[in-house]
């Protein structure tokens, strides 16, 4: 598999685990908005202000949440726009004309007349002991 199919169907993975998370959330947010509204009625002793505030806060975190579900969708699709594959399956290729390899450095190789001489004193003690004579 293609790291570009791989990057795809994450992009798309993690886009449908958000919708779900921000669907969870505002079902909860909804919910909660409505056990507040039945509470807010039975206690009488609080005020009518104090009741409204409570239910804009409330009406705030949710509208807040949409706008938030809006930016990430905007941002997902950005993310795919990028990304993600096409539906074709046939992916366009370089033609062999457009495809320049950089020139490989060749390295020359010294003669044995521009090799430079070593002297036994520089070679390695091993190396010099051997071909001293026996």
């Amino acid at each position: 598999m293609q790291n570009q199919e791989m990057l795809s169907k994450a992009i798309r993975y993690q886009k449908a685990a958000s919708d779900n998370a921000f669907n969870i959330i505002s079902v909860f947010q909804k919910n909660s908005e409505q056990m507040l509204k039945t509470t807010l009625d039975q206690y009488s002793w609080i005020p009518d202000k104090g009741k409204k505030d409570y239910l804009s806060w409330s009406q705030n975190y949710l509208k807040m949440t949409e706008k938030m579900k809006a930016y990430i969708d905007k941002s997902y699709e950005e993310a795919e726009r990028l990304f993600v594959l096409p539906d074709k399956k046939v992916q366009p290729t370089m033609n062999v004309q457009e495809q320049k390899e950089a020139p490989v450095p060749q390295k020359k190789t010294p003669t044995p007349a521009e090799a430079p001489k070593q002297s036994s004193k520089s070679q390695p003690a091993g190396e010099a002991q051997e071909k001293a004579p026996k």
